[in-house]
């Protein structure tokens, strides 16, 4: 028996090589991506900034499987919109947009069960009498003094599911690049050029038969 380096393990005996180095995969299997929690959340964030997308968590699953993916869950506020998504929004869904703002819209995104992936909701809310009485009018903004009905059958028509769909394009742009991200990071650490790294770097040998 004798000891040998990684580059002459590599050369002269792939089959030890080979074990060798599916004995390091275990090994660093449980280190990789232990700082993925904060890291993902920071990346989303960033992805997300001045988008009006406040991000709440981040759920990733990241193994070559079907079942890979992320999923933010975030809550949409008009306060976090850039001026230039703001414009964009009021030019798309104007009367959606001022409700928004207003609160009598909200949009959401959430994990969906039992899949690695989010999805879009939306709740709106004018009050219980607002579609019955002339009296309940818009208190404030652009449409101040506009009968609250008037205002509800303005944005049906607009369509909220629209207008949340198109507010979620960013929260899917987000999900794709922290995933691909999340993914390279973990090639990369499992990577032969890794292993090469860690057993060059320790001086690590590995014992072979002559």
């Amino acid at each position: 028996m004798k000891q040998v380096s990684i580059d002459v393990l590599r050369e002269q005996y792939p089959e030890q090589y080979d074990k060798e180095y599916e004995r390091w995969l275990e090994s660093v299997q449980e280190i990789v991506g232990e700082d993925w929690p904060e890291f993902s959340k920071q990346q989303a964030e960033h992805e997300l900034d001045g988008t009006g997308w406040v991000v709440r968590d981040v759920n990733y699953a990241v193994a070559h499987s079907q079942g890979d993916g992320v999923a933010i869950e975030a809550g949409f506020t008009i306060d976090a919109a850039c001026a230039e998504q703001q414009d964009q929004m009021r030019k798309n869904f104007p009367m959606c947009t001022e409700m928004l703002r207003l609160g009598y819209i909200e949009v959401y995104c959430s994990p969906r069960l039992r899949c690695m992936s989010s999805r879009v909701d939306w709740e709106v809310d004018f009050g219980f009498w607002a579609t019955d009485s002339e009296d309940e009018v818009v208190e404030e903004g652009v449409y101040k003094g506009l009968p609250l009905a008037t205002a509800e059958q303005i944005v049906a028509e607009e369509d909220v599911e629209k207008f949340a769909e198109w507010l979620y394009g960013d929260v899917q742009s987000a999900e794709s690049e922290v995933y691909w991200t999340l993914r390279k990071d973990a090639e990369l650490r499992q990577s032969e050029e890794e292993f090469a790294e860690w057993a060059n770097s320790f001086d690590e040998t590995f014992e072979v038969e002559e």
